[in-house]
């Protein structure tokens, strides 16, 4: 049975709240799309149900385990990892020592409170949310009485503050200049700190919350066939489609190491020419005249085969095998 992965349509969390997961009517809401839509409404940046299957019995049960500890555990955000404070005051000179316990005259929240603030601030990269970048540092300043939110980080293309409202700190004091520096990166537990910056935030994990259930297929009227109903809660910082698809990928790499790997090449050689591995003259006029015209013909020889050939020497075969590393990873030919 092929295996599918849909998006179900659900009510709005408001009418979730207070009910087990138990509790709803799962049957009620299979209308299914006819395709694994993106939906554009906030509420579903939030939160999904996924119906997976069919699988034979005991198989969802599996699955399902494998996916919520991946999701749970490895699915790592970004977000602010560590500010600096510099405060300079237009009437007087103060020397002011700034730690996480201190706190900064003429600003109303302690250090320790506006880093509590910098925690909630929600950043959501639209372009490739799990592909490494390098790390941002920003610069803020507040110049003047009045409440500094969130809408103030200038973030590059591609970065999106969700919750600009969020507060940042109060000033009180018109004599007060703060530049507040913040650094924006992967959130891997092992940031390390520059001199002069106090940690804000050491791991984020975007997953809320992953519940599901395993019943019985009501399309396919079977015992033996099930489908595993899969419910993901995300902070929004990425959506439950991406996060989902984050954790099949790391699952489907942690078993590759097992794969031969047959059917992969198999994919990759197809329909490859020997043309496409840019060969000098001598090396394919070599391969042309041993009958050797596609990749997947070529796999079949060995380097005794090779070195066999009329003309094809052991600067010719170095030749191909560093075509076939650099051009389609593969490392050797038959033996």
């Amino acid at each position: 049975m092929d295996k599918k992965a849909y998006l179900l349509k659900m009510p709005s969390l408001e009418t979730l709240k207070g009910q087990t997961f138990f509790e709803r009517d799962i049957e009620k809401h299979l209308v299914i799309p006819p395709e694994w839509q993106r939906e554009t409404d906030q509420e579903l940046l939030l939160y999904a149900l996924f119906q997976l299957g069919p699988f034979s019995h005991g198989q969802g049960l599996t699955i399902a385990n494998g996916l919520r500890r991946t999701l749970l555990n490895n699915i790592i955000g970004f977000g602010i990892t560590s500010v600096k404070f510099e405060p300079k005051w237009t009437d007087i000179s103060k020397e002011v020592s700034i730690h996480e316990y201190s706190t900064i005259p003429g600003i109303w929240e302690s250090i320790f409170e506006v880093i509590e603030n910098l925690k909630k601030i929600k950043i959501r990269r639209e372009d490739s949310p799990f592909e490494p970048f390098e790390k941002q540092v920003i610069r803020l300043t507040q110049d003047k009485p009045g409440v500094l939110r969130a809408d103030s980080i200038k973030l590059p293309p591609f970065f999106k503050v969700l919750n600009k409202n969020q507060p940042i700190l109060s000033m009180m004091s018109s004599n007060l200049i703060l530049d507040i520096i913040i650094t924006i990166e992967t959130q891997t537990g092992n940031n390390l700190c520059d001199n002069q910056f106090i940690h804000v935030n050491e791991v984020c994990l975007p997953i809320k919350w992953v519940n599901y259930v395993i019943k019985s297929d009501p399309l396919l009227g079977s015992k033996s066939a099930e489908s595993l109903f899969f419910e993901i809660s995300t902070d929004g910082t990425i959506t439950p489609q991406e996060a989902i698809s984050k954790a099949a990928d790391i699952c489907i790499d942690l078993y590759s190491c097992f794969s031969t790997g047959e059917k992969e090449e198999e994919i990759i050689t197809n329909n490859v020419t020997i043309e496409d591995l840019g060969l000098s003259v001598r090396a394919y006029n070599c391969l042309k005249r041993a009958n050797i015209y596609t990749v997947t013909d070529l796999l079949t020889k060995s380097k005794s085969d090779l070195l066999a050939m009329k003309n094809f020497g052991k600067k010719s075969a170095d030749e191909v095998y560093e075509a076939l590393q650099n051009r389609l990873g593969i490392d050797k030919l038959k033996k």
